[in-house]
């Protein structure tokens, strides 16, 4: 088409089209120039090839500079979009971060004579490069964020410091007081997403320690988990999985134990709380305020593009854990229980032959942690275990439950302990434990957990530990104002100023009789260990369930209903279960009765862990209000 036809449709002079398409247009009407430029594009006119050459013609061209940063992705799609959407074309350039390749790729722009360039620059030598586009008027959008770059305009920056705000709000709004922010220091972005970071714990009153706040993501190692910071923000999505790996290798369960969230320029897998970089929007947004400017339709100053945006889901965010429900921490045995079934229990001089024999994960710390969690508590171990094949599969055992790993260490001198367990045909058994790495627990691994403790409204101990290691349990439990279940299961003796360090002590009826043998009656008994210093005493009595001897109250309670088949866990499964329904708010007497249906339901199958009930079907079974 040539320029009369133009005109003409235009209902202008020639002259007038020439100005317009060579950038002379000052002084003529908006509304023309905007038909004129309409009609241009919609033919797809070009000058004459002399008029071609000089600096201003107009080439519908536009130039998209990219340093190679992987959100430039995002945003060139949607610079294409708007670009096509205004009848545009773009050339698109990538430099990869090499300043001379950038030179070669402007003089190229240049050379195509673009109407404007969408430029993420190199680094400060860029800056010299402004002057070729000023000399020929061509405008500029400089994307990203260019640390010290004078010539970018604030509305046209990537707002990472309100990116880093909007991570660590929703970190802050979930109750998190000790955060961390992860970046790459090299990268430009990292100040401002840092300094966004900064003012939202600011606000929020919350200390911001340099030292501690701040990791480095190129220096990143299991020693951050050290810190004790209980969320992290993080810059970029590669470290934040990374970081996520580092922690399940510590034991640490991402949600439960450390929230992360991530910037993220798109897709991703699922695992992590994500904050989205609206890269395409903001594509969109740059190139019609580069195409404002060259037809002179929009302001010199474009509006600021509204990065104000929310982190999605919660795959990886959740409450700290010291904010939670209180949980119920165990601190006793794993064993790698071999059960035996056969008619009669063995005795001395006498040979008996099992029915059969089965290999399974066991120990009363491991029994009580996993009943706790199937019955829906916030439930921690703290153990130790072999560095063998036996000890790799406890740590599978406690991610399938859903157990609280982090305080479960493995020992390098010792192997997985075990429990060989003998069971006659009425049910009852008899059990022979060989400690293994159970004996090596010590003072330094509770110290090691000791932020499990902040969490915990119930401690177990089992006490088949060494006693240096129940006694600091103990003072740690107190320490953190935790309530002390104890089970007397390997004490001969329990000196008075342990037990008036217990809040509950629960011993069988054959336990109670060796650490009192002097009176004859499990009420005398009960009675002595209250006398003592306990601050409530339940002597569990197998078939005829357990009693109950407090300050303010003395009863029996029978056991539920239920044949049994294997005793091994029973008590296991009533401590569990008194511990769960206690920190739930239940009277005593109401969580005895459920704990003696969860003990009831255990011995009427084979096993110990395998055994313990769910939470689903204790309460159908007690909601059918069975007389216990």
């Amino acid at each position: 088409m040539r320029i009369e036809e133009i005109a003409r449709l235009a209902g202008v002079s020639m002259s007038t089209v020439s100005k317009i398409v060579n950038g002379k247009d000052q002084g003529i009407n908006q509304k023309t120039r905007e038909r004129v430029l309409a009609i241009v594009k919609e033919y797809n006119y070009t000058p004459y090839s002399s008029v071609k050459n000089t600096f201003g013609t107009r080439s519908f061209l536009i130039g998209f500079l990219s340093a190679g940063s992987p959100e430039m992705t995002g945003v060139q799609a949607g610079v294409i979009e708007c670009a096509q959407n205004g009848n545009y074309s773009i050339v698109t350039l990538n430099s990869g971060g090499d300043p001379e390749r950038e030179r070669k790729n402007i003089t190229m722009l240049l050379r195509n004579n673009v109407d404007g360039v969408i430029w993420e620059k190199v680094g400060e030598e860029s800056h010299a490069w402004e002057e070729h586009f000023r000399e020929r008027n061509i405008p500029l959008a400089v994307v990203g964020y260019s640390a010290g770059d004078p010539s970018q305009e604030e509305a046209m920056r990537i707002d990472y410091t309100r990116l880093g705000y909007n991570a660590a709000r929703r970190l802050v709004e979930l109750g998190h007081r000790r955060l961390g922010c992860m970046i790459h220091p090299g990268k430009a972005s990292a100040a401002p997403f840092l300094r966004g970071f900064r003012r939202c714990l600011f606000e929020h009153q919350i200390l911001f320690d340099e030292k501690n706040s701040v990791v480095d993501a190129n220096l990143l190692d299991h020693k951050v988990f050290l810190l004790g910071l209980t969320g992290f923000v993080c810059a970029d999505e590669a470290s934040a999985l990374e970081l996520c790996r580092l922690a399940e290798l510590q034991g640490l369960k991402i949600p439960e134990n450390l929230s992360v969230i991530s910037l993220s320029g798109g897709g991703g897998d699922g695992r992590l709380t994500r904050l989205p970089l609206p890269l395409y929007a903001y594509g969109g947004h740059v190139c019609g305020a580069l195409i404002g400017r060259i037809e002179k339709t929009g302001p010199e100053s474009p509006d600021a593009f509204d990065w104000d945006i929310a982190p999605e889901g919660d795959a990886s965010v959740s409450v700290p854990y010291d904010s939670r429900s209180k949980g119920i921490l165990v601190v006793g045995a794993i064993n790698m229980d071999v059960l035996m079934n056969m008619d009669e229990l063995p005795q001395a001089g006498k040979t008996v032959n099992a029915h059969s024999i089965t290999t399974i994960p066991g120990g009363k710390g491991l029994n009580q942690a996993v009943g706790a969690a199937k019955l829906g508590a916030n439930a921690a171990l703290i153990a130790r275990v072999g560095r063998d094949y036996e000890g790799a599969g406890i740590h599978s055992i406690l991610s399938e439950h859903r157990v609280d790993a982090q305080g479960v260490s493995t020992d390098d001198r010792a192997s997985t302990g075990k429990a060989y367990i003998y069971v006659q045909a009425d049910g009852d058994s008899s059990i022979i434990i060989y400690a293994g790495a159970n004996r090596n627990l010590g003072p330094e691994d509770i110290t090691r957990s000791e932020a499990l403790f902040k969490n915990a409204g119930y401690c177990l101990i089992p006490s088949e530990l060494p006693p240096k290691t129940i006694e600091f349990t103990v003072e740690m439990a107190r320490r953190h104002k935790v309530k002390i279940i104890m089970k007397p299961a390997a004490l001969r003796t329990v000196t008075d100023a342990l037990l008036r360090k217990v809040d509950i002590f629960v011993p069988n009826e054959k336990e109670a009789a060796l650490l009192c043998p002097q009176l004859d009656t499990v009420e005398e008994r009960a009675g002595h260990f209250l006398a003592k210093g306990a601050g409530t005493v339940i002597i569990t009595l197998g078939a005829r369930g357990c009693y109950l001897k407090s300050k303010t109250s003395e009863r029996h309670f029978p056991a539920a209903p239920f044949k049994a088949l294997d005793t091994t866990g029973g008590a296991d499964a009533f401590i569990s279960a008194l511990a769960v329904f206690l920190a739930e708010g239940y009277d005593m007497a109401e969580a005895i009765r459920t704990a003696t249906c969860a003990a009831g339901f255990c011995v009427s199958r084979q096993g110990t862990m395998p055994a313990m009930v769910d939470r689903t079907t204790l309460e159908l079974y007690m909601a059918r209000k069975p007389e216990v």
